[in-house]
């Protein structure tokens, strides 16, 4: 299903995201959204900052400039996606969020005139319809379309963006500097948003801490450095398909931690979003394989 080691590591990146829902559900409790992100993505940039400055003191100015504007393209999706919350339910939000999937073509074709080929377009169609049985529920279809769903499509627009600009930026430059810039320009990003809107997270408590630490170092400083490194190797389109995996892993870490049964919703979107993959990757490789049959046969 997965045709390179860059792909694995997006699967990797996209089943850490799955636990991040019950982490997250259990931090937001006690400490605002805004002053979580900071915290989280500020200790994410410490570790890697650690771990690279020797490639950071060496990046090159374009290196800093690539970081700098994706950094600010991906807190602005973490942020609108945190504003568009406060005024639209959870399950609209994730439907509107999974638009991502089929907004990353659109954007790659748009910007760099990538046309994607049927097969990954069918995918991302089916992907997408997996997403939104998952996330259907009666609230979708009530209330009219507010302030918080167009935030929330914003945060869609931005995520695709960034899927596409990673894919289009990550092999130029050491993703250990690359992924550190776009961290701490969110980690600064997410601390203005917090002091702008005075919130207080002091009286957190000792498992807030706990969690955060995992949040930083593993779901988001490993987790994005996978994401800059796995998208070396693939499309932005396949990128955004194999993403759509992450509420499956969450049913899946919810079943074994929270006790919640999966559902037929649940078996009827994850199997629509793994037929979604493999549709795309073995369209894919028919399409590449006729390609071939057709030079090989106007060579001969």
């Amino acid at each position: 299903m997965l045709k390179n080691k860059g792909e694995l590591a997006l699967l990797v990146v996209t089943l850490i995201w799955g636990t991040t829902f019950i982490v997250t559900k259990l931090g937001l409790g006690e400490m605002p959204p805004f002053s979580y992100l900071a915290i989280r993505f500020t200790i994410a940039a410490l570790v890697l900052g650690v771990i690279f400055w020797r490639q950071i003191k060496a990046l090159q100015a374009g290196g800093w400039w690539a970081g700098i504007k994706l950094g600010l393209i991906l807190g602005a999706g973490f942020v609108l996606q945190t504003l568009g919350l406060l005024s639209t339910t959870a399950s609209k939000s994730a439907f509107i969020t999974g638009l991502a999937v089929v907004l990353t073509p659109v954007v790659a074709f748009f910007l760099y005139g990538q046309k994607p080929s049927r097969a990954v377009w069918l995918g991302s169609l089916l992907a997408f319809t997996g997403l939104a049985l998952l996330s259907w529920s009666p609230e979708l279809v009530q209330g009219e379309f507010n302030r918080g769903d167009v935030l929330t499509l914003l945060c869609a627009i931005a995520f695709a963006l960034h899927i596409v600009l990673v894919s289009r930026y990550a092999g130029r430059y050491p993703t250990g500097p690359f992924t550190w810039l776009q961290l701490l320009v969110i980690g600064l990003g997410c601390w203005l948003f917090s002091w702008w809107t005075g919130e207080s997270w002091l009286m957190a408590g000792k498992a807030t801490w706990l969690g955060l630490l995992y949040m930083g170092v593993i779901a988001t400083g490993l987790v994005l450095f996978l994401q800059n490194w796995g998208q070396r190797f693939t499309s932005a389109q396949r990128a955004a398909i194999i993403f759509t995996l992450e509420p499956v892993f969450t049913a899946v870490f919810a079943f074994v931690f929270l006790r919640e049964t999966p559902t037929l919703q649940l078996w009827l979107g994850g199997t629509l979003i793994l037929a979604g993959i493999l549709y795309s990757e073995i369209g894919d490789q028919r399409i590449k394989s006729r390609e071939l049959e057709i030079m090989e046969a106007n060579d001969g």
